[in-house]
């Protein structure tokens, strides 16, 4: 083989090799680059999948009714709850029966009666928040207040099997004029101190709170006190509700009023002021503290429902006033009862024609609506971790709802827009999404986040550029040669 006849073929060797690197360059590059489209649209699918549950809507996945008929001839039941894992209903009826319902079998699985509720009539009830204390109001200035508990144990087959107890606290004349106790409330703090706040047939308000009070010896004073708060309302009262350790009182009027009390000191409570809740006067209906006893709702006979929360104030005399904070979408009947959370910010409520409605109060969203036959409802109910509700009917048919809601605090608005969160002056963009307790009031403005991220840009951006700009402009004009075709 001549000379030139290598050099030919050698130089045919080199050009197949070129080619063939850079087929292979061009197949690397092509596979490199779909895999970073693939990996980014994979990224965004992600977060599509894991961000969607937080904007869907509520579902109801299951609904169970319990006739009348399975309390009779004892009575109807005045007040409802469900345990926690929704499988047992209770009904407190009008005898001042406690009746367990199993929702699968219909059947009544356990009953207490008192004898101290022998011919009396049960007049107004109230639960607290938590589920765990009961109070009656009765004829003739007479209340029961009972504590309520699941006992949960397994059987032989790993089957829970849960055991409802109620216990007789207290049963006392609170009236000694003997009026009827026509509504009631009843809160136990952690110290065990037991408060009850009535209103009687004939429109007098009733603060009243028994403990006992324990000495270096272990033996204890049982101490009570009984304090008229008429004199501060001029109007009729109709409803009353206290915070859960029992210190702070809200009385709503016919004339649209609500009255504040301070009752932490139970010989001496305190009136502090009083708003009026309503538009023109309209009469409130119904009223009720929610999960962190910072807010109460109030609703009233034109449907209307709304919060109230204190707010500081440097203006006023003691430093803070009541205000307006939330109103939510209007009812077409007077509301007749409200129900609260124990597990976050959302609430219940019924009204006159038979409708119910769940809402959330930061975001101030309606999360459900269930619509009834027209037959008022007579007690509404959240279940202890906030994934169903009860909706005890006049008729005394009892509704009870399963309901998958895991994350009723997101909306567009909550993102994006200014919220006003209980203890600030005002509306504000903050982000705070996780607190300490179920009473912890999520913030999830992304709008603190965004602002942040782009003010980091910038402060980065101020730096980086003059930085990239001066050093281009020395490679391109001062450096050596040499240095310029090593860094390019």
């Amino acid at each position: 083989m001549t000379l030139s006849s290598q050099k030919k073929k050698s130089k045919r060797t080199g050009h197949n090799r070129a080619v063939f690197f850079d087929k292979l360059a061009r197949v690397i590059i092509n596979a490199g680059g779909a895999a970073v489209i693939l990996a980014v649209i994979s990224i965004l699918v992600f977060i599509f999948i894991e961000a969607y549950p937080l904007l869907k809507g509520a579902v109801v996945t299951g609904k169970k009714d319990i006739a009348p008929a399975v309390f009779k001839p004892v009575g109807l039941p005045v007040l409802s709850a469900v345990d926690e894992y929704q499988k047992i209903v209770l009904a407190v009826t009008d005898s001042g029966r406690f009746d367990f319902v199993n929702l699968e079998s219909q059947e009544i699985i356990k009953s207490f009666r008192f004898p101290e509720l022998s011919n009396r009539a049960v007049v107004s009830s109230s639960m607290d928040i938590g589920g765990k204390n009961i109070a009656l109001g009765l004829d003739s200035g007479f209340v029961a207040l009972f504590g309520l508990e699941y006992n949960i144990s397994f059987d032989e087959n790993d089957k829970r099997v849960s055991q409802p107890e109620v216990t007789l606290v207290d049963f006392v004349r609170v009236d000694s004029l003997g009026s009827n106790i026509r509504k009631i409330d009843y809160q136990v703090n952690e110290e065990g101190v037991r408060s009850t706040a009535v209103i009687t047939e004939d429109g007098r308000v009733i603060f009243y709170s028994k403990y006992r009070e324990y000495s270096l010896f272990g033996d204890g004073e049982v101490t009570e006190y009984k304090t008229g708060l008429t004199r501060f309302i001029q109007s009729k009262p109709t409803g009353l509700t206290m915070d859960s350790d029992g210190n702070k009182l809200f009385v709503s009027t016919g004339e649209g009023e609500l009255f504040y009390f301070d009752v932490s000191d139970k010989e001496l409570p305190e009136y502090l002021t009083s708003i009026k809740a309503t538009d023109g006067g309209t009469p409130v209906t119904a009223v009720k503290f929610i999960l962190g006893d910072q807010s109460v709702i109030v609703g009233d006979t034109g449907g209307n429902v709304s919060s109230f929360m204190k707010v500081l104030d440097d203006g006023s005399e003691q430093g803070w006033k009541l205000v307006k904070v939330h109103t939510f979408e209007k009812q077409n009947s007077a509301v007749t009862s409200i129900g609260a959370s124990s597990r976050n910010k959302s609430f219940i409520t019924g009204n006159k024609n038979g409708t119910a409605y769940i809402y959330y109060l930061t975001t101030g969203k309606t999360i459900l609506k269930f619509d009834g036959s027209g037959i008022p409802v007579k007690h509404v109910s959240i279940a202890p971790k906030s994934n169903g509700s009860v909706i005890l009917y006049a008729n005394g048919t009892i509704a009870n709802y399963v309901i998958d809601d895991p994350h009723p605090e997101v909306t567009i608005g909550a993102l994006f827009n200014k919220i006003w969160y209980e203890g600030y002056k005002q509306p504000e963009y903050v982000w705070q999404s996780t607190g300490g307790t179920d009473a912890f009031e999520s913030k999830l403005s992304l709008v603190p986040l965004i602002a942040g991220t782009l003010k980091g840009t910038f402060y980065a951006m101020l730096f980086a550029v003059p930085l990239a700009l001066l050093g281009a402009l020395y490679l391109s004009v001062f450096s050596h040669p040499k240095l310029k075709s090593t860094v390019k």
